[in-house]
């Protein structure tokens, strides 16, 4: 069975709909989905072999009573930026980062694929801004090797 890391930007209520979706179908699904990090406004909590999906639930439940991931047991305080440059060199060589945020992301993500991930967006900010950004964004994932992939339907 392939394996794909993930990490996920924003636990918000998108981000958190999505962890539900993953573990409620993790059984039947032909490619394992290990969710290593997730990342909030507060920080991360991160796990290199991947947080067990009872952990990625009690971490959801926590976001939705409103804790910050810092506050967590496990957690690290980090901004967003410094939490993706400290995950990256803890990572398999090829992981998906995925924006789940209502945020400008646009610098992050950058970096994001400066430093290897591939991303898949389902924050429309970096995509509905000035086309420029959306064509680096491109053309940094083209020159990385990497991609870039986005839907979201709310």
């Amino acid at each position: 069975m392939s394996e794909t890391s993930v990490v996920l930007l924003g636990v918000g209520a998108i981000g958190r709909e999505l962890l539900r979706q993953l573990a409620t179908n993790y059984r039947t699904s032909t490619r394992r989905i290990r969710i290593c990090g997730l990342i909030d406004r507060s920080g991360y909590v991160f796990e290199s072999a991947g947080l067990s999906w009872r952990r990625v639930m009690e971490l959801r439940a926590l976001k939705e009573s409103g804790t910050s991931l810092a506050q967590s047991e496990g957690g690290t305080a980090s901004p967003p930026e410094a939490s993706v440059a400290a995950l990256t060199t803890r990572l398999p060589r090829r992981s998906i980062l995925v924006d789940a945020t209502a945020a400008d992301t646009q610098p992050l993500l950058e970096a994001a694929l400066q430093k290897g991930f591939d991303l898949v967006l389902a924050n429309k900010l970096p995509l509905a801004g000035g086309q420029s950004a959306f064509d680096r964004l491109h053309a940094i994932a083209d020159a990385r090797g990497r991609r870039v992939a986005h839907e979201a339907t709310v």
